[in-house]
């Protein structure tokens, strides 16, 4: 970004940090890249950069965030999509986890804030809204005294989306009510990401997380009662300190049982500041490295299995990308894929535009991903 500002690469005058990194290393940083103008915490910024005279004023001038902005936004997302931040910072405070030290508590934003910043961006043509945030079931207990995300579902489902989806769900705030409105609600994606992290008690407990294997079973299968559909994405960490062969061995069981359609599957790796840093029993990284790519290997039979499942299935598609050179095939998802981390759809069609939403029947399929034929 900073060769952007010599003028062989482009006409930058104002070069900017801000986020997570900034709200942890400033300093460093600041010393380290000296091409950047201004360093912002996460929840600080300049709203009024073209007043501001000279660049030496921007380093120590950091105005807190006024929260008509989100209303202002720039979208870096795709017209057709968009994600929603619900709230920020997080209570669980996971032995793992920089966020609450990066972030701070939970904070959830008023539902009115909500609501006005959808209806802009419905305004604007996006199809697909996405409701994040650090814990977007804990949403509204701050505010409102119990959890609210059923309710905001409702409220923002009134609103022209073709879908809305919801991801970072905590295990134990997933409610009987959530899951009836996600039943009640056709605009409502049948999908959850679940970031379970585990299975082991013992291993969840050292996270300062709850649960076991059981617990999550039952909460799979309920989600499942529910929305006999629903497609379930988790996250799973190997390698955490103390965890065991046995804990490792009862995992892939977890796994085969649980039978997710979406996984994502990372080595534990020490944050600064957290407690799991300085944990005992920290495990070497060839055996991170090892479990990590047995648990891939599992996972990507059980990929391979439920998508070949879907082949002669038809299914309502949101075309993300156009042909490239030499290939007939339009790329697109559906309602059970998130985009940017789960598979995608492949549709040999002929003259549509990105953002178009098409009747695709599955024809073929390989480990995470599909390909189709247009029906209409």
């Amino acid at each position: 970004m900073a060769q952007y500002k010599e003028k062989e690469f482009g006409q930058c005058q104002l070069l900017i940090a801000m986020g997570c990194l900034v709200q942890r290393y400033a300093e460093e940083l600041m010393h380290e890249i000296p091409e950047v103008d201004g360093f912002y915490k996460v929840g600080e910024l300049a709203p009024l950069l073209c007043q501001i005279n000279g660049f030496a004023k921007l380093r120590s001038c950091v105005p807190k965030m006024d929260n008509t902005i989100y209303c202002r936004r720039k979208l870096l997302s795709p017209g057709h999509f968009a994600y929603l931040r619900i709230a920020d910072g997080c209570n669980n405070c996971c032995a793992y986890c920089a966020i609450p030290a990066i972030r701070g508590k939970y904070s959830s934003r008023p539902m009115e804030d909500i609501i006005e910043e959808a209806k802009i961006l419905a305004q604007r043509g996006v199809k697909e809204l996405i409701l994040v945030a650090q814990d977007t079931t804990n949403y509204g207990k701050d505010l409102y005294g119990s959890y609210y995300l059923p309710t905001l579902l409702k409220k923002l489902c009134r609103l022209p989306f073709l879908w809305i989806r919801i991801l970072y769900t905590y295990p134990d705030r997933i409610t009987d009510e959530l899951l009836q409105v996600m039943t009640e609600e056709e605009k409502i994606c049948p999908y959850l990401d679940i970031p379970l992290q585990h299975s082991e008690k013992s291993v969840l407990q050292a996270m300062n997380r709850q649960g076991d294997s059981a617990q999550l079973l039952d909460l799979l299968a309920k989600c499942r009662a529910y929305i006999p559909n629903i497609a379930i994405r988790t996250t799973l960490m190997v390698g955490f300190p103390g965890e065991t062969a046995a804990d490792f061995k009862n995992l892939l069981s977890f796994i085969e049982k649980a039978q997710f359609d979406w996984v994502g599957v990372f080595s534990f790796c020490p944050e600064d500041g957290t407690k799991a840093e300085t944990m005992k029993g920290q495990i070497p990284d060839w055996i991170k490295q090892s479990r990590q790519d047995k648990a891939m290997q599992l996972l990507a039979g059980i990929s391979a299995q439920k998508r070949a499942a879907r082949i002669g299935k038809i299914f309502t598609v949101l075309i993300e990308e156009l042909p490239v050179a030499g290939s007939p095939y339009y790329v697109g998802r559906c309602c059970y894929q998130a985009p940017e981390v789960d598979g995608v759809i492949y549709v040999a069609a002929e003259q549509l535009n990105v953002g178009d939403v098409v009747e695709v029947e599955i024809t073929d399929s390989d480990i995470y991903d599909l390909k189709g034929r247009l029906i209409r």
